[in-house]
Parts: C-alpha cells; sequence; structure tokens
C-alpha cells in the first residue's frame, strides 16, 4: 500500500506523524518511515522547544538557572543533538565528518599538553614521523575504550575524557543515521 505524501499537510502533530511513521514501516515502505520519522521529530522538536522556553521564564537567577538546566539535559540529547549532527537520521555522513573534525581537534590539544615526552611532542613545524606518530595517536583515541598509555607516554586524562565522551556520542548518532538508510 503506497501512503500518499499529502497526508503529512493534514497531520499537525507528532502523533499523527508517529502513526504515519507506523503504516510505512509496516508496508516496508522505509523511505517514507525515514520521512515520516523526520517530521515526527521535527514535530516534537517544537513542542519540546516552546515547553522549555515556558518553563524558563520561572527561572529566577543563576541558581535556579542550573537547576533548570539539569532538569531539562535530556532534550539536548533527544532532541538538539540528533536534529542538528544527523538531522534526526537522514545525513549519513554528517556525524562522521563532525566526529573526525571535533576529534582531530582534541587529537591537536593532545599532543600539545603531552609535555617533554620522547614519544609524540609538538615541535612548532609538521615532519613526517610526527605526522604519522599525530596519525597513530588519533586512530588510537578514536575508540572510547582506549587506555591512558601510548607508547610509554601517560594521555592526559582530561582530554581523554573528553576525546571518549565526544567519540561515544558520535558513533551512537552515526548507528541511529546508518540505521535509517538499512533496508530490514
Amino acid at each position: 500500500m503506497l501512503i500518499p505524501l499529502f497526508l503529512a499537510s493534514v497531520v499537525e502533530n507528532q502523533f499523527g506523524y508517529r502513526q504515519l511513521k507506523l503504516l510505512a514501516f509496516n508496508h516496508g515502505d522505509y523511505d517514507r518511515y525515514a520521512y515520516y520519522h523526520l517530521k515526527e521529530m521535527q514535530s516534537f522538536s517544537s513542542d519540546e522547544w516552546k515547553r522549555l522556553l515556558k518553563s524558563r521564564e520561572d527561572v529566577q537567577g543563576l541558581s535556579t538557572f542550573w537547576k533548570w538546566v539539569g532538569l531539562n539535559f535530556d532534550y539536548f540529547f533527544k532532541v538538539f543533538l540528533p536534529s542538528k549532527t544527523s538531522n534526526f537520521g537522514q545525513k549519513l555522513f554528517r556525524p562522521v565528518i563532525i566526529l573526525v573534525l571535533i576529534h582531530m581537534s582534541l587529537n591537536f590539544l593532545m599532543i600539545s599538553v603531552s609535555g617533554n615526552s620522547q614519544t609524540i611532542m609538538w615541535t612548532g613545524r609538521f615532519d613526517w614521523p610526527s605526522t604519522l606518530k599525530g596519525a597513530e595517536l588519533f586512530f588510537y583515541t578514536l575508540l572510547p575504550t582506549h587506555s591512558l598509555n601510548f607508547e610509554q607516554m601517560n594521555l592526559n586524562p582530561i582530554v581523554s575524557f573528553l576525546m571518549r565522551l565526544v567519540s561515544s556520542i558520535f558513533i551512537y548518532q552515526i548507528v541511529l543515521a546508518s540505521r535509517r538508510h538499512i533496508k530490514i
């Protein structure tokens, strides 16, 4: 059964898009399923943003602001981050590119704070051996399960934690985006 796209113009809320999404999934129309999932999440994002702005009006002072941020922290991971990184699973390579760029920046930070290690250090110039060591460090720290030792050098634990956090978040975003493009 083919689900017409004009039904999307009639639907105004996320629950209607959810029904259309489930209908498309049950009939094996994965392209429309992904489209209706996008529309459902955009509608949810709009509703959730209005709710957050309304709840923000009650916040007075810095201590209540941080309490408000803590209470609405899940919005960042459920709605804001997926909408910006992969357009709710519609863009497959955007989270990959963002992961590489952020991880490359953190890799340069790791090299610059490594101190006077003989294994890897910033010499002020780009030469072939240090570029290879930097690339090796990049791929070593790309997975969130890396250890704090790299060729007899202790990695900075704070930068390493940031690398693990960013890698974990964006690997999750890549998996979500790839699931939208796989036809099961």
